[in-house]
């Protein structure tokens, strides 16, 4: 089978070098499988390595030779995706972000690709994620018991909710002073304090900054002081606090499964590609 293979590349370079001069790209990885009498070959070329995808992604050699083991395989199981489906996928495209079929013909050639390699690339991409949902992801099984433990020891929570007011009061002519007031005023919950208070917001536990991390330890209607801006000294009031809530199972669940049935998939991913490179001659030039 190798020397078929190694006929193949020969006569691929002489035409290659019959036409050096006019030459605009280079052959780095021949892939060949086949099955009975069917012969399969795929070429990964220069270009493949040195233009980023239709997702705008550089992709290294090495997944750009596992990517073509997949097309091989979906070629041999007569799975590869039709014009038709092309055409379906390119409407979806178009839908999703409102482009006309001229406008993603554009976007296609604005990462290098003409029209039709661009189909091109859409199906294959499109027929290796479906290929790998049929002989990976499709086998794998996640039981609700698996995800109902997964869920009792790795409990997950809503962030916790914050109602605050926020006002600025104005530096004075002598701001050590001016400071040194104010946190005795609210260090004794005085009524004195001066301020215009903004309209009342919430913002999540987790999003507060940590420069104002005095928020976390205020109590309803207690005023913290968190440092200074340009225009005064900043506080906040904290107007109510809703502390973080455990997530249901019902909303875990479909996270926990993907995040139960990942493992398994790179296990099956890794030897599906392994059996795929016995079965098939990978050649570097």
């Amino acid at each position: 089978m190798k020397r078929v293979l190694v006929l193949i590349v020969s006569c691929i370079l002489s035409g290659s070098l019959v036409a050096e001069r006019y030459m605009i790209d280079k052959i780095d990885v021949v892939v060949m499988g086949y099955q009975n009498t069917d012969v399969f070959v795929e070429l990964i070329t220069q270009s493949d390595t040195v233009r980023p995808n239709l997702l705008g992604q550089m992709v290294s050699i090495k997944e750009l030779v596992k990517e073509t083991c997949y097309y091989i395989d979906a070629r041999r199981l007569h799975a590869v995706m039709t014009e038709d489906q092309i055409d379906m996928v390119m409407g979806s495209l178009q839908r999703a972000y409102n482009l006309t079929k001229d406008g993603l013909v554009e976007v296609i050639k604005g990462l290098g690709y003409s029209e039709e390699e661009g189909r091109r690339q859409l199906g294959r991409m499109n027929t290796v994620n479906q290929l790998i949902d049929m002989r990976v992801t499709g086998n794998i099984i996640i039981e609700k018991a698996e995800i109902e433990a997964y869920y009792a020891a790795n409990p997950a929570y809503h962030d916790g909710v914050y109602t605050l007011q926020r006002a600025i009061v104005p530096f004075g002519p002598d701001k050590e002073a001016q400071e040194e007031s104010l946190k005795q005023l609210l260090a004794t919950h005085a009524d004195g304090l001066q301020a215009t208070w903004s309209g009342a917001f919430t913002i999540g536990f987790s999003e507060v900054a940590l420069e104002k991390g005095h928020i976390h330890t205020a109590k309803p209607n207690e005023v913290v002081m968190t440092g200074t801006t340009q225009d005064g000294f900043e506080l906040y009031r904290l107007v109510a606090r809703k502390e973080p809530a455990l997530k249901t199972l019902v909303e875990q669940y479909d996270q926990i499964a993907e995040a139960l049935r990942q493992p398994q998939a790179e296990k099956l991913l890794t030897a599906y590609q392994a059996s795929l490179e016995k079965r098939l001659v990978i050649e570097y030039l």
